[in-house]
């Protein structure tokens, strides 16, 4: 299985710093269901790239929202370009406004 990290990156005043209960829910399912156990899941709004790399993803899966929809762009575009991995993207923004995901992000 593929190391897997999650990432729910927050923006300071736009976050409560919440423990992110979505990513929660899809690690669950994947441990239970899919026998998928190497997930790591990141919630910070502090040097988010630095600590994904140090976890030395296969994949990495982003979370976002519309007030930090351009901070998670940018964010999967460096590690797309840096770290050559698959990006994943899902949340409340990307799933209302699936035409917003960027060209290069597949």
């Amino acid at each position: 299985m593929s190391k897997l990290v999650l990432v729910n990156h927050w923006s300071e005043g736009i976050s409560n710093n919440k423990p992110p209960l979505g990513l929660g829910y899809l690690s669950s399912y994947l441990k239970k269901y899919l026998n998928f156990h190497d997930i790591t899941i990141i919630n910070t709004g502090h040097k988010t790239f630095e600590k994904i790399r140090k976890e030395k993803p296969e994949v990495v899966g982003f979370s976002s929202y519309s007030a930090n929809y351009h901070d998670i762009s940018v964010l999967m575009k460096r590690t797309k370009e840096q770290l050559g991995v698959p990006i994943l993207i899902g949340g409340p923004h990307i799933t209302c406004l699936p035409h917003r995901l960027s060209e290069w992000a597949n």
